[in-house]
């Protein structure tokens, strides 16, 4: 026969112990709602949070939950912003089930001893435990015990807030990405584009990349999807792209190569000479770039005078974002009123 002991430890979790004798809830649901019981009272419970702190994955984790919410452990809400959309959901954890309707609680039967011929006798084990050891321990190391559990169960406590102030923060950060995604695409994401979302906040991949890169696919009108998004940061990736400085020049230059390959296959179907020259003149992006290569070039050289000068006189609002950190950092020293204006426009 199997013989199960229990060590215990100082660091416990005062609960009712009702869900335990549920015998409607599956051993998974128990082991949730323990649990989530067991969270500090100001923790935001969350998929996110909980698959944080958790082996099992968020599939698993968001069955459990629901099945608790039919039993009436957990009523869930949503909330809504000052503008009426869809914001946070608000998970509310009870220690009794309410508005089910019915009692589901079983508990567990009384059996007799086999043992024990008169079922009122005296029980040598339960009724007169032993309080003391017989043995007496050495007091120096029987406080060195008592310090040493207690540094160990404050360490555990350490690392469990930690964690809850992790899943509390990521959650945070889907909630705006998913929000942020969903208002400029201008449609609800689907179950699969939210679990890219949930990847992206769980690789802490840059939110201003990943949203740099949604509006770089925003040309697909309704054939849009994340999965575009996914290979365009892959792309980046690839091409050893790791800021947003970097990732917009690539856009930039793969735009203006595209359309100067167009431009030439029109002069070349037409045969009017001059006519790829004159697309790409009227080009506001092969301006850009034009302005931007100037600039670039004009530092590189140690001519000061004629970065400062170029920057002055270029029509686009957003050229400041496409120079490199290190012509940023000194427009920014040569001249900080026109800095701030231009990053106020980023």
């Amino acid at each position: 026969m199997a013989v199960f002991r229990v060590e215990k430890n100082q660091n416990y979790t005062v609960m009712a112990n009702y869900h335990l004798k549920d015998a409607s809830l599956s051993l998974k649901a128990k082991g949730l709602l323990s649990l989530m019981l067991s969270l500090p009272d100001d923790w935001d419970y969350s998929l996110l949070g909980l698959v944080k702190i958790c082996k099992e994955e968020i599939a698993s984790i968001s069955s459990g939950v629901k099945e608790l919410e039919n039993a009436g452990y957990i009523v869930r809400h949503q909330e809504r912003d000052d503008k009426g959309r869809m914001s946070n959901i608000v998970y509310t954890i009870y220690e009794k089930p309410i508005n089910t309707g019915f009692e589901p609680y079983v508990d567990f039967p009384h059996t007799d001893n086999p043992h024990t011929e008169n079922p009122h006798a005296e029980n040598p084990i339960t009724d007169n435990p032993i309080t003391e050891d017989p043995i007496s321990e050495n007091p120096h190391e029987s406080n060195t015990k008592q310090q040493s559990t207690k540094q160990q169960n404050t360490k555990e406590q350490r690392r469990t807030d930690f964690l809850t102030e992790r899943a509390r923060e990521s959650e945070e950060d889907l909630d705006q990405l998913l929000s942020e995604i969903s208002e400029t695409i201008g449609r609800p994401l689907n179950l699969k584009e939210k679990r890219i979302c949930s990847m992206w906040i769980e690789a802490e991949t840059d939110h201003e990349m990943i949203m740099l890169a949604v509006e770089d696919n925003l040309f697909r009108g309704d054939m849009f999807n994340l999965k575009y998004v996914v290979k365009t940061l892959g792309e980046w990736k690839s091409n050893g792209i790791t800021n947003l400085i970097g990732a917009r020049n690539y856009i930039l230059d793969n735009h203006v190569n595209n359309l100067d390959t167009m431009a030439g296959d029109i002069e070349a179907r037409t045969h009017r000479s001059g006519t790829r020259e004159e697309i790409m003149s009227k080009n506001k992006y092969a301006d850009l770039q034009a302005y931007r290569d100037a600039i670039t070039r004009a530092y590189e050289r140690g001519d000061f005078s004629e970065v400062i000068n170029i920057y002055k006189i270029a029509y686009h609002k957003d050229i400041f974002g496409y120079l490199s950190a290190e012509i940023q950092d000194f427009i920014r020293r040569r001249n900080p009123k026109e800095h701030r204006i231009a990053e106020n426009r980023l």
